[in-house]
């Protein structure tokens, strides 16, 4: 039920006059569908389903699928600095010492 209020929303958002592709929205899509289907079905069943409903949409999954990977490994590399920063930061230098 919820997978299809995703696909539903999704077809609304895209067929809106004003829409415009957004890496974001695409994202969040990814995200959600695959939270969605985690356990629900093989995994085979699960990218076949989602290649074919990004297909409907003539839109291109390769695409979505670089998309999220990007924005996740940008997102884990920024993670890593931070913690590395604040690891060396002032604050822990005042603690240790």
């Amino acid at each position: 039920m919820v997978l299809q209020e995703l696909i539903m929303l999704k077809h609304l958002m895209m067929y809106k006059k004003l829409y415009q592709y957004d890496p974001v929205s695409t994202l969040d899509f990814i995200t959600v569908y695959d939270q969605l289907m985690e356990g629900y079905l093989g995994d085979k069943d699960q990218d076949a389903i989602f290649q074919s409903y990004i297909n409907a949409l003539k839109e291109d999954p390769h695409q979505y699928m670089f998309v999220s990977w990007s924005y996740l490994a940008f997102i884990y590399e920024s993670m890593r600095v931070d913690a590395q920063n604040l690891k060396n930061g002032p604050v822990v230098k005042l603690l240790v010492h």
